[in-house]
């Protein structure tokens, strides 16, 4: 059908967060306060604020709208379930209000609640009847779970509600294509560009659908050169480029647009409800069809139908007939790239890799610059653990495609995890110079100058004395209160809930090192092993005595394949409290690693023994210690 999801709730968050409303401002200065720094996008200030608001009126209700403030606030930091929470207590002290309820009914559409998220769009639908959005959400409910009919009866209310909507238009021509209304699918695409002229979905889905007839490719490559010229940089645009080279001297395989935020057409068998319609021809028959079609000497045509039967059949989640369709391709043209590739995407979809790579280097045997089947074969030979052929295939994507932020991460993080630092800390300082405004530029730059190989100083002349930095603002007890909530998070285990408020509280007071280590030890249960570094590091800055976080500091250096910068903070451990058995334990296995420090390992290994004899890893350094007197 189409894509409403992601897109309609991060447009909705540009402007608002998720639905804000603008009734009658709560008259107190922390709420004023709030709402300023919420628009100019502080949000850790902006839910200081708004607490402080909620706190000096508890119960109020007057405080909804401060709670639903504080439900978008959660959502921006990546918190649904207390996104959820905050929503949930707006509605209870003004049921009235349609924005926690909208938002409620977005959030459970994003966590694949159907039944939740329908009930809730159709109240809200019914709470602002001027409004389309409830509706377009809940057509996109009865989709995910395949009421097509039900489905298009909500989208036609949508329409209702916002004749004008060229979102809405695209929609219901791609309901129509795939009923096989071709006329009224080009109708409704064409409304929707006197809508919004330059609205990319309709221009893709006009020249996808003119690419189909032999008579209409001039029609299909106007539009498809009026939508790369105002489409952003992304794989879409790729694949509309793409077909604008070939065009001109084959036969193509095109589809109407399904990705977001392009329109996606749904996977029914059925025309329109009109009794006097014919009956449409069945998935069968149409694939039968396309053997006609090779029979007659029509290979292109032949393919490019077959391609679109097996799409078809890919958005009803029938993998048998995707695969029936793409063998039957197959045979009319073994070469064909297109087919080739959604071979290779099924491979992967049934999670054997291994048989994927081969299709898709196949398929870029003919098409080397399809950037898609590259960034395919990087995934699929990730999985299947061929990392020279992965970590290749995501640098060719990133040269094919440089303004697409998610490849390069990946290059940088895949490189990262083969180990490969000196180019992971390039590709990671390569993102944050080409992507300054994106989420993931400061941690970028953090990794570059983490992974940066290590090179001996140089002498240099002693440096001026440097001006002495003016130290940050302290607010002992924000800090404290905060650390307290982590901790009773951390207590019921709630470590997304205790991580957030342990950062609130260093944001707070930078110098409360037990907020510090708490997060460290969140990291390490996460295994996310450089961040815990950074923070037991920090800890350990603010107090060198604490063993634990020393401790800690080694294990996460051990973790990430450091292990000799291990050593000295263990011994440092050990100099502190020399009974630390963990130490001892996890000295013994570093200097095992190597013939030479044997010795090391065996007089470590014996003294955690002595400090633990019956611990669970007796055994096994006994075993140890047996094969190597």
């Amino acid at each position: 059908m189409w894509r409403i999801a992601k897109g309609l709730v991060v447009a909705v968050l540009v402007v608002s967060g998720l639905v804000l409303g603008c009734g009658e401002r709560a008259g107190n200065r922390e709420f004023d306060n709030g709402v300023r720094h919420f628009e100019r996008d502080r949000p850790i200030r902006a839910r200081d604020s708004f607490e402080r608001s909620i706190n000096a009126r508890p119960g109020h209700p007057a405080n909804a709208k401060a709670y639903q403030y504080l439900g978008v606030i959660a959502w921006q930091l990546d918190d649904p379930e207390g996104a959820v929470a905050f929503f949930e207590r707006s509605r209870e002290l003004d049921p009235r209000l349609f924005e926690p309820l909208f938002n409620l009914g977005v959030l459970a559409f994003e966590a694949g609640d159907w039944s939740r998220a329908r009930q809730l769009f159709r109240t809200a639908a019914q709470r602002r009847p001027e409004l389309a959005r409830p509706l377009e959400y809940l057509a996109e409910t009865y989709w995910a779970e395949g009421a097509w009919k039900d489905a298009q009866r909500a989208l036609e209310a949508a329409h209702e509600r916002a004749p004008r909507s060229p979102r809405i238009l695209t929609a219901l021509g791609v309901l129509a294509w795939q009923a096989a209304d071709t006329d009224q699918a080009l109708d409704y695409w064409m409304l929707a560009l006197e809508a919004k002229p330059n609205y990319a979905p309709a221009l893709y889905n006009l020249g996808a659908a003119h690419a189909a007839e032999d008579s209409r490719r001039d029609d299909a490559v106007a539009f498809f050169e009026h939508y790369t010229t105002i489409a952003p940089a992304g794989p879409q645009r790729e694949r509309a480029l793409g077909l604008l080279d070939q065009l001109a001297t084959a036969t193509v395989h095109v589809e109407v647009a399904q990705r977001r935020p392009l329109a996606r057409p749904p996977t029914s068998d059925t025309g329109h409800e009109e009794t006097d319609a014919p009956t449409p021809p069945t998935w069968r028959e149409r694939l039968a069809r396309t053997r006609q079609l090779a029979d007659e000497g029509q290979t292109g045509a032949a393919v490019a139908q077959s391609l679109r039967l097996a799409a078809e059949a890919r958005r009803s989640e029938r993998l048998d007939r995707v695969e029936a369709a793409l063998k039957q391709a197959l045979e009319y043209d073994p070469q064909a790239p297109a087919v080739l590739l959604e071979l290779g995407r099924l491979r992967a979809q049934l999670g054997d890799h291994a048989a994927a790579i081969p299709l898709f280097q196949q398929a870029l045997e003919t098409e080397p610059d399809w950037v898609q089947t590259w960034a395919e074969l990087a995934d699929s030979a990730w999985q299947a653990e061929n990392l020279d052929v992965a970590l290749n295939a995501q640098r060719r994507a990133v040269a094919l495609a440089p303004d697409q932020p998610e490849w390069q991460w990946l290059l940088a993080t895949r490189y990262a995890e083969a180990g490969v630092r000196g180019r992971a800390a390039e590709a990671f300082q390569r993102f944050s110079e080409r992507f300054p405004a994106d989420a993931r530029a400061t941690e970028a730059r953090r990794q570059a100058r983490l992974l940066q190989p290590r090179t001996p100083p140089t002498p240099a002349p002693e440096p001026p004395p440097a001006p002495v930095a003016a130290q940050p603002t302290r607010n002992i007890n924000a800090g404290r209160e905060a650390f307290q909530r982590g901790m009773a998070y951390q207590r019921r285990h709630d470590l997304a809930n205790a991580l957030a408020f342990y950062l609130r509280a260093v944001q707070h007071d930078p110098e409360l090192e037990a907020a510090h280590y708490n997060a460290g030890l969140i990291h390490l249960e996460r295994h996310d092993f450089i961040a815990a570094l950074d923070a037991f590091r920090r800890a350990v800055a603010l107090r060198s005595d604490n063993v634990n976080a020393m401790y800690n500091l080694a294990l996460s250096k051990y973790e990430l394949d450091r292990h000799l910068e291990a050593i000295p903070h263990l011994e440092s451990v050990l100099h502190i409290d020399p009974v630390f058995a963990p130490a001892h334990l996890l000295l013994g296995t570093i200097y095992a690693r190597t013939p030479q420090a044997r010795p090391d390992a065996r007089r470590h290994y014996r003294r955690y023994l002595e400090l633990r004899p019956d611990d669970a890893n007796a055994p096994a350094i006994r075993a140890w210690l047996e094969r190597h007197p």
